[in-house]
């Protein structure tokens, strides 16, 4: 368990930097991306705010770094989680029972935290949430951070349509994935927007999450039309 712990803070430490990094690139687009969230209903508009917006290739590789950060870490987590089951079954059994009835948020935050640390995976993943809030950088507004994981939000949506243009998008079934590894974006999409939303403490992830859909699906519909 100790190697994993140091891994696993190596590897939240890749994904600071990398959120780091995006939150820069969405201030740079801040006002195109504002726009871009009001008016995702109508596709003429869509269109040419988001040739305005500047680094998407940038954003849609970070997001997808986090991803495969995730998708490696979740492994790690799973092979963690089987030899803690084999070698003390009887303690293991008691963090999930714990896990599973955990009750007030407080409560729930230290039994996640338990949990994480047993390989056990929780709806927001503590080490995550834990190595967000200490982003470095200076300190902003709680509502400020809030749209800024909003506008990041919208950024991922309606860069999407730009990965259906590339080869290595293409699936390929000998690696059961893609070359470009984009099928790690929803791993990012889900554990980290759902992280940040859970910081701006409006609890809204799964609202936020459909506005996600809504937002993408606009977006690839435009590409149909194109």
């Amino acid at each position: 368990p100790y190697g994993i712990k140091l891994l696993n803070e190596t590897l939240m430490w890749h994904i600071q930097s990398q959120v780091t990094e995006l939150r820069k690139l969405v201030l740079l687009n801040k006002e195109i991306l504002i726009a871009l969230r009001t008016n995702f209903d109508k596709p003429d508009i869509m269109k040419e705010l988001f040739k305005r917006l500047q680094n998407v290739d940038s954003v849609l590789q970070r997001m997808t770094i986090i991803g495969v950060i995730l998708c490696f870490r979740e492994l790690i987590q799973d092979a963690l989680s089987t030899q803690l089951e084999e070698r003390i079954p009887f303690l293991t059994s008691s963090i999930k029972d714990f896990h599973c009835h955990a009750g007030s948020p407080h409560e729930s935050s230290l039994v996640a935290e338990l949990a994480c640390a047993s390989g056990y995976s929780s709806k927001v993943d503590p080490a995550l949430l834990a190595t967000l809030r200490q982003t470095p950088g200076p300190k902003v507004e709680t509502d400020e951070e809030y749209l800024t994981s909003c506008l990041l939000m919208v950024f991922t949506a309606v860069s999407i349509p730009k990965l259906a243009r590339s080869e290595s998008s293409t699936y390929q079934a000998q690696l059961e994935g893609h070359s470009n590894n984009i099928h790690c974006l929803a791993m990012a999409v889900n554990q980290l927007l759902g992280c940040l939303f859970s910081l701006g403490g409006h609890d809204d992830i799964e609202d936020r999450l459909k506005e996600f859909l809504a937002l993408a699906s606009s977006s690839l519909l435009r590409l149909g039309q194109e």
